[in-house]
């Protein structure tokens, strides 16, 4: 049985030549349930009510078998015969809260050969699968109230782009059943409302809008070619499940993700383990392996960004102009386990490494555990100080990075570093000590040429007090 259930009256939905997966047999029954009668007939038994600008109402056979339903009655149809030029559904701005849902009737999923999209000021529910034919397909919701879309059952996109449409900063567009672009297809997100997604198979996954986009489960390849990964615009994309670019298939090979991210705003932010054969970014935006494990290489490109807590296995490399900072972002203290090595790349720019202390106490820690960490003579520190509780005085010592395999040559880490954000107004000098087992970097506190001066000015009040002293208990 498939429902259609209104929750209160006085909208228009317009369906478009919607196909179900084919015809249904005439000795099946469709019923739905009535839940506001306030339209009456006026409603259901309206062709404009169906049809977008009057006519024949395809798809549905005679209108008037639907009628007058009651508040909780039901009406069954004996036929519901849906042709087999499927092109877009909209759901108009008077429309109320709709639900497409099945009980023991089938087909269970509806066949769409054009776009959908909801108008309304009311969120929309499909708990059917949606089956989506033709190139560049968009679902939409419109900025409107509270309006948004969800989506119960599974999704696929034949095409080769499904774009998820959201100009709605006050609702959501929800897929709580898996996305999946059998062809490879991308999907691309585009507006400045949310979108949630649970399961994406796609060989492409886009963020153009300034909204925010999360994945909660699997993000896995459709076709055995690499996963790109894009940020053009300034909201971020959060993989808070696991992302695979490896086909599910046992013995499939492994294959790369790349990351391309070209907008300062925003992340792309990998929350949990990442499956690939290598991960290369490009674009001056943020990548963040925030937790979980990556199973592979990564290089961040010139002039991109790299920052998390999350365990890297492969060799990281940092090129020149790239820079890459512990924990969530710059500011943010934390500690990042590279267990394939670290390796600044001094062809070209400098690579940068930015280093943050807060409170004096707490800092950026990276763990090598055993491997190397390799730094070229073009290396650029910086230290990003903040909060209060520094030394003003004395040497303190902060164990940066840990547990290195090998020796390097400590001119390079000091040759060139820039303090920001002081707070105290402390000049900085820096002394670097390396072993096999660690390497630390020692911060002391220098009086700033005001102070001196004013230290000098009292000594040399103080010398004149006293010699005034002296030749008064001589007389």
């Amino acid at each position: 049985m498939i429902s259609f259930r209104p929750l209160t009256m006085g909208f228009m939905v317009i369906v478009s030549l919607i196909e179900m997966s084919g015809r249904v047999a005439t000795a099946q029954t469709m019923t739905w349930t009535g839940v506001d009668s306030s339209g009456g007939a006026a409603f259901w038994s309206n062709p404009l009510n169906w049809t977008n600008g009057g006519g024949s109402p395809p798809g549905v056979g005679n209108p008037t078998e639907f009628g007058t339903v009651a508040v909780g009655a039901s009406k069954t149809v004996t036929s519901f015969n849906v042709g087999d030029q499927a092109q877009s559904m909209t759901f108009s701005t008077g429309a109320t809260d709709f639900t497409f849902q099945t009980d023991n009737f089938t087909p269970t999923r509806i066949a769409l050969n054009g776009n959908l999209s909801n108008l309304s000021s009311n969120r929309q529910r499909f708990n059917l699968g949606l089956d989506i034919t033709g190139a560049g397909r968009t679902i939409s919701n419109a900025n409107n109230g509270s309006g948004g879309l969800t989506f119960n059952r599974s999704v696929t996109n034949t095409g080769n782009t499904l774009t998820v449409s959201n100009a709605n900063t006050s609702a959501s567009v929800d897929f709580t059943d898996s996305v999946t672009g059998v062809t490879a297809a991308t999907v691309r997100n585009s507006g400045a409302g949310f979108t949630n997604y649970q399961i994406v198979n796609a060989n492409g996954f886009e963020n153009t809008s300034s909204g925010q986009v999360n994945v909660s489960g699997v993000v896995r390849i459709a076709t055995d070619s690499a996963l790109t990964i894009t940020k053009s615009g300034a909201g971020s994309i959060g993989f808070n499940g696991a992302v695979v670019s490896q086909l599910s298939a046992p013995g499939s090979a492994l294959r790369a993700i790349n990351v391309n991210n070209n907008i300062a705003g925003g992340t792309v932010a990998f929350n949990s383990n990442v499956t690939a054969s290598t991960i290369t970014t490009t674009g001056i935006g943020t990548t963040r392996f925030g937790t979980g494990t990556v199973g592979s290489a990564v290089t961040v490109g010139a002039g991109g960004k790299m920052d998390g807590v999350g365990t890297i296995t492969g060799l990281t490399t940092i090129a020149g102009g790239a820079n890459y900072s512990a924990g969530a972002g710059v500011g943010v203290v934390g500690s990042q386990t590279l267990s394939g090595g670290l390796t600044f790349d001094t062809n070209g720019a400098n690579p940068n490494f930015t280093w943050d202390l807060v409170n004096g106490t707490g800092f950026d820690s990276i763990n090598l555990a055993g491997s190397a960490l390799n730094i070229g003579s073009n290396f650029v520190t910086q230290i990003n100080l903040s909060g209060t509780g520094l030394s003003t005085a004395g040497e303190t010592v902060f164990d940066v990075f840990r547990n290195m395999s090998n020796n390097i040559d400590v001119n390079n880490f000091g040759s060139s570093f820039i303090v920001a954000n002081n707070p105290l107004d402390h000049v900085f000098s820096w002394r670097v000590s390396s072993d096999t087992s660690g390497f630390k970097a020692s911060i002391v506190a220098v009086p700033e040429p005001s102070s001196m001066a004013l230290l000098g000015l009292a000594g040399l009040i103080g010398g004149v007090y006293a010699r005034r002293r002296a030749k008064k208990n001589q007389a």
